[in-house]
C-alpha cells in the first residue's frame, strides 16, 4: 500500500538510478509508480542531468517525503547525449551502497505495474544464471494509444534494465557510446560472460514517449538508430535485413530508409565501431547465424 514501507526479503535489495533531463511532465508518474511497488527499492537515486524545467523541484519534493529516494544534480554544457546519460548513471552509482543484490537503470518516462519489481526479482532468484532482466516495454503516444515495440527477447531495453549486481560488476557497467545502445552492449557483454539476459514478456512496462524522440523527430530518430547500429558493429547484411523488416514501422517505409541511410553514413565515415573487437565478432556471428536460419 502507498505510504507503507514494503518488506525487503533477504537477497532482494534493489538500488536503482534514474537519469532525468527536463522530465517534469513524466517524473511524477514514475515516482507514483515506484512508491506504489509491493517491493520498493532500498535506494533510488534521481539524477537531474542539467534540467532547466521543474524536474529538480519534483525530485526534491519526493526525496523529502520518501527516505529511500535521493536527489543529485549534475550540471553540464546542455543538450541530450547518450554518453552523458551514462555519466549521469555513474554519478548516481556513487550514491548507492554497492552491496545491493540488484541494480537497476530506470528511465524517467516509464510506468510500472505495482508488483513489477517483486515479480522481476522472483524471476531472477529462481534462475541464478539470469544476469539482466526487464519487462516488456510498450510505447504510449500523446493520445494514449499503445504501440508494440520491436525488440529481441534477450536484449533488455535500457529504460528498464535490472542487473544482478554481480553481473553488472562483471560487465563493467555501461559503456559511454555517442550514438547510444549502451544497453544492448551491456546485454551482449553479459552473454559473453556466460549470463542469461531476458525480457519478461508477462510484465508490461508503459513508456510514455516514442523511443528516441526526446529531442528529435521520429524520422531523425530512425536515422540515428541506423548510425547506432553501425557504431556497435552490426553486420551490413543484417542491417539491410533489419531495414526491410522495419518497413511497416512508423513512419512507414521512409523510417526504414532513414535507418539504412544512417547505417550507410556510419559505414562511409570509416571510423569503425565504437565497441571492442570481441563484442563486434560476437554480435556479427549471432546475426549471420540468424540470417542463415531465416533463409
Amino acid at each position: 500500500m502507498i505510504g507503507e514501507v514494503a518488506n525487503v526479503t533477504s537477497g532482494s535489495r534493489i538500488s536503482i538510478v534514474t537519469p532525468a533531463r527536463n522530465e517534469v511532465g513524466h517524473l511524477p508518474r514514475l515516482i507514483e509508480s515506484i512508491v506504489g511497488q509491493t517491493l520498493r527499492p532500498f535506494r533510488w537515486v534521481i539524477v537531474s542531468d542539467g534540467s532547466t524545467d521543474g524536474t529538480d523541484k519534483v525530485a526534491l519534493e519526493a526525496a523529502a517525503q520518501w527516505p529511500f529516494i535521493d536527489f543529485v544534480r549534475r550540471d553540464d554544457d546542455g543538450g541530450r547525449d547518450f554518453a552523458k546519460k551514462v555519466s549521469a548513471i555513474e554519478l548516481g552509482l556513487t550514491h548507492v551502497d554497492g552491496d545491493e543484490d540488484f541494480f537497476g537503470n530506470v528511465d524517467a518516462d516509464v510506468e510500472f505495474p505495482s508488483g513489477y519489481f517483486e515479480a522481476l526479482v522472483e524471476q531472477m532468484r529462481l534462475d541464478p544464471s539470469l544476469g539482466v532482466a526487464g519487462g516488456l516495454v510498450v510505447d504510449v503516444d500523446e493520445d494514449g494509444c499503445v504501440h508494440g515495440r520491436p525488440g529481441r527477447p534477450d536484449i533488455v531495453p535500457g529504460a528498464v534494465q535490472l542487473f544482478r549486481r554481480s553481473c553488472f560488476d562483471e560487465v563493467g557497467g555501461y559503456m559511454p557510446l555517442r550514438n547510444g545502445s549502451e544497453d544492448t552492449v551491456a546485454c551482449l557483454v553479459a552473454q559473453m560472460r556466460g549470463w542469461r539476459t531476458a525480457v519478461i514478456d508477462t510484465l508490461e512496462v508503459r513508456h510514455h514517449r516514442t523511443s528516441g524522440t526526446a529531442d528529435r523527430s521520429l524520422l531523425r530518430a530512425r536515422y540515428r538508430e541506423g548510425k547506432r547500429d553501425y557504431a556497435i558493429g552490426y553486420h551490413p547484411l543484417f542491417a539491410l535485413a533489419k531495414g526491410v523488416k522495419r518497413i511497416p514501422e512508423r513512419p512507414a517505409l521512409v523510417g526504414a530508409l532513414a535507418r539504412v541511410v544512417g547505417f550507410s553514413a556510419g559505414l562511409a565515415g570509416r571510423q569503425g565501431p565504437e565497441v571492442a573487437d570481441d563484442v563486434v565478432a560476437y554480435l556479427r556471428a549471432r546475426q549471420l547465424a540468424e540470417l542463415k536460419i531465416r533463409c
